[in-house]
């Protein structure tokens, strides 16, 4: 097991990271994964780890809206989610929305935000949920789902 030696939570004690090759062969063939390079240096490699692990049925490519790489994703037959901040302005909207088959907003964003999204007709993903309130606050203004980082916080009877 893999332990985090550090956080940005200098209180919070060690604690294992999940290996992607374990969760790949526990759910990559059952759920549908969103993959994001955070680096914006490994998108072949990632690619190839989709397509080896289940495919465009199983995964979608993810990315901060003026990423790059979601037509490399496309190309392969992968979806693309774009997620956005409240912060972006309409024009940082209107020039990267076309990119992606999902948009994300962030789930305190103005319900104008999300309005503006839903308009699209693609679904809207409400992020980075960590509570029941926040998860409850971005489904009010229209999400469609959400993305979590803290699945037993977010959804406390899972």
């Amino acid at each position: 097991m893999v332990m985090a030696s550090t956080t940005d939570n200098p209180s919070q004690p060690d604690q294992p990271l999940s290996r992607l090759d374990d969760i790949l062969a526990r759910y990559s063939h059952t759920h549908v994964i969103f993959l994001d390079d955070k680096g914006a240096t490994n998108t072949t490699d990632i690619l190839n780890i989709m397509d080896a692990n289940g495919g465009p049925e199983h995964f979608v490519w993810k990315e901060y809206r003026g990423g790059n790489r979601a037509a490399q994703a496309r190309a392969r037959g992968y979806k693309a989610w774009g997620f956005f901040y409240p912060d972006d302005a309409q024009s940082v909207f209107d020039d990267n929305m076309a990119k992606y088959d999902f948009l994300g907003q962030q789930y305190d964003a103005t319900q104008a935000q999300f309005d503006m999204m839903i308009a699209t007709g693609k679904p809207v993903i409400g992020h980075i949920i960590s509570t029941v309130a926040q998860r409850d606050m971005a489904l009010a203004k229209g999400a469609h789902g959400i993305m979590t980082t803290k699945p037993r916080q977010t959804f406390p009877y899972y």
